[in-house]
């Protein structure tokens, strides 16, 4: 494909859900920070700082790195 250069992406996406609508936080390319948990400490620390700890009511993720690492950055 003529000088196209083939990048691999691993994208998290932060989604707020409040009463009055459901928007787009940010979104992050995590690759190479998605398997490590002080790494995804740090991304879902900085975000629960961004939206305040007591209004975080739930993470979802599709795996144990970044499960283990959700749960402590609430602690």
């Amino acid at each position: 494909m003529g000088g196209l250069i083939e990048k691999r992406r691993i994208i998290s996406n932060f989604i707020v859900n409040s009463p009055k609508r459901i928007f787009l936080l940010c979104s992050k390319d995590t690759f190479g920070n998605s398997k490590t948990i002080d790494k995804v400490f740090g991304m879902l620390n900085e975000i629960v700082e961004q939206v305040s700890e007591e209004h975080v009511v739930q993470f979802v993720t599709d795996n144990a790195v970044n499960y283990n690492a959700a749960i402590g950055s609430l602690h």
